[in-house]
């Protein structure tokens, strides 16, 4: 479900564009406080009432700010693991990995905290409620077409998957106030994902990306 309509015109849609991609990027820099429909207007290099035009209320402009976020990010998934199609490496881990990488994006922490702020805002609720229905129900679909076998065998497949994700995004929920090491590098990889891997491979097995075919 789109957010806001998409206009025809092409000047229109690129002037979209730019608003929607100044959004993202000041959420993942800055965070909910940061994406100020000012602060959005001066980074698309538009004025306010263009931004208006597109987005009549904030509640609109957060929501495709946060559908193109998902998108991006599903596609940035996608490509790491076709990427690594005919390797000779475990691709399982390379998924979680990859997984990892899209959970502790800055842009997905700034759509963190716009989820927990939909939880006392019923207008951005309605926006983001059904985007994120949307996106579950599109990590479900791949899922299925990465691990058919689990998707025959397992009557809670779903279920599986769902909590599967849920929990390697509250492990990196917690790693956004984990304390920084003396060189201000987190990271890249916590012990935790060992966890989270075997878990996967115990109930889920071995991915099948050869099924994804030739794009993400």
């Amino acid at each position: 479900m789109s957010s806001a309509p998409v206009p025809k015109q092409a000047r229109a849609r690129e002037t979209r564009r730019k608003v929607v991609s100044a959004a993202v990027a000041l959420l993942g820099e800055e965070g909910l406080a940061g994406v100020r429909t000012a602060a959005v207007a001066r980074r698309a290099a538009v004025s306010q009432g263009a931004l208006f035009r597109h987005f009549p209320t904030k509640a609109a402009l957060l929501g495709a700010a946060l559908e193109a976020l998902l998108d991006e990010l599903v596609l940035r998934f996608s490509g790491a693991l076709m990427g690594r199609v005919g390797e000779q490496e475990d691709l399982l881990r390379v998924g979680v990995d990859a997984l990892w990488d899209v959970y502790t994006d800055p842009g997905l922490y700034g759509g963190f905290e716009l989820f927990l702020a939909a939880r006392t805002d019923p207008a951005l609720r309605a926006v983001t409620g059904p985007i994120l229905q949307a996106h579950l129900a599109r990590e479900i679909a791949l899922a299925r077409v990465i691990f058919p076998d689990a998707a025959a065998r397992l009557p809670r497949f779903d279920a599986t998957v769902v909590g599967l994700l849920a929990t390697l995004q509250g492990l990196a929920v917690g790693a956004a106030a984990w304390p920084l090491p003396d060189d201000g590098v987190r990271l890249e990889r916590p012990v935790e994902l060992d966890f989270i891997e075997e878990l996967v491979r115990r109930e889920l097995g071995a991915p099948r990306l050869d099924l994804l075919g030739g794009s993400p």
